[in-house]
């Protein structure tokens, strides 16, 4: 995979963005609060609001909405997991449905606890840590966290059904993004997570209400 152009900054003329994530206490947020913003969703939060960028890794998503992302009006950045790596790297998924993104990484899930500084990689074992990654790597200095929950099953909009055995994931999830504090710090990257009940600790916390 070549290395993917730095230029999302430049391209929406901003280095500060906020992040729909997945988790549930963004139910009942009234997303019209986030007009004139500049917003990056992850998986099915672009079918809800329309943010300048979409950002998936998750090959289910990928595959069962390749119309809709292929139609997206929008900017879209995708990961492909790798089945080699090296120089006989592939993805194990072919790039399906005519889906021609703008940004297009490997997925690298063998380093869930830190960030990719690979410019054709992402790290991460979720949507949500690549998203973080994805937005590091483009230069942002200002992140704006919201869902970013990984202690509650289950998503805001409703896109996915897990076990109760995920909460263990999502709670070594959590600590993976905050084992990634210092490489965020490095790179100048403030973040901020609007639901201080997260599971992820490490970052300056706000409220919905400030939005």
């Amino acid at each position: 995979m070549k290395p993917q152009p730095q230029n999302l900054p430049e391209i929406l003329q901003t280095d500060e963005i906020y992040v729909l994530f997945g988790g549930p206490s963004l139910k009942g947020f009234d997303l019209s609060r986030l007009n004139g913003k500049t917003v990056i969703a992850c998986n099915k939060s672009a079918e809800l609001f329309p943010a300048q960028v979409v950002i998936s890794i998750d090959p289910t998503y990928i595959n069962t909405r390749c119309k809709f992302l292929r139609d997206y009006p929008g900017l879209v950045a995708l990961g492909y997991r790798a089945t080699e790596f090296g120089e006989n790297q592939k993805p194990n998924d072919a790039v399906i449905g005519g889906i021609e993104p703008d940004y297009l990484y490997w997925h690298d899930k063998r380093f869930p606890d830190r960030m990719s500084t690979n410019p054709s990689t992402l790290y991460g074992q979720h949507t949500g840590h690549a998203a973080i990654n994805f937005l590091m790597l483009q230069g942002f200095k200002t992140i704006h966290a919201l869902g970013l929950d990984l202690n509650v099953t289950g998503h805001w909009h409703g896109g996915y059904t897990h076990s109760n055995q995920h909460k263990e994931w999502l709670l070594n999830w959590a600590a993976h993004i905050d084992g990634c504090k210092g490489q965020l710090d490095e790179a100048g990257i403030r973040m901020i997570n609007y639901n201080p009940n997260s599971a992820v600790k490490e970052y300056e916390f706000s409220s919905l209400d400030r939005i």
